[in-house]
């Protein structure tokens, strides 16, 4: 556990939170008719558009990468704990509250979650820092 700092996890996991919730926000705001449609039709566009799935991905991907930044020499364990935590509340999230998202959909996404985080964290092992060499 002492090689976790939970302000990088805490930050990776508000930046990969804020970002999904952002990039819902501008495809709401920029899809014209898609803002008087009822909330199931509103959830089941989300879920099934694909490029709302691969923007979520990205942003667990840049949220592990900001964690594992902000962590030198503890890149991985901090990155797997930010798709941990995005795990444990999109579990949450899944179970706790009727859904009209196919199952299926919500299953991938949380199995995918935390390698999609250490992707990040991967990532910023490996390429450069500034004034350095990767490692």
């Amino acid at each position: 556990m002492n090689d976790l700092r939970p302000s990088a996890v805490s930050a990776g996991f508000l930046l990969d939170t804020v970002g999904t919730w952002l990039t819902v926000f501008a495809i709401f705001a920029f899809t014209p008719g898609l803002a008087g449609l009822s909330e199931d039709q509103q959830t089941a566009f989300l879920t099934a558009a694909p490029a709302v799935q691969v923007l979520g991905a990205l942003w667990t991907v840049v949220g592990g990468f900001f964690a594992a930044h902000l962590a030198p020499e503890r890149e991985i364990p901090n990155a797997f704990a930010v798709g941990a935590l995005s795990s444990m509340i999109g579990f949450l999230s899944a179970f706790s509250a009727p859904s009209t998202v196919p199952f299926a959909y919500e299953a991938v996404g949380l199995a995918i979650t935390i390698p999609l985080a250490l992707v990040g964290g991967w990532l910023r092992v490996k390429l450069p820092r500034r004034g350095g060499p990767a490692r």
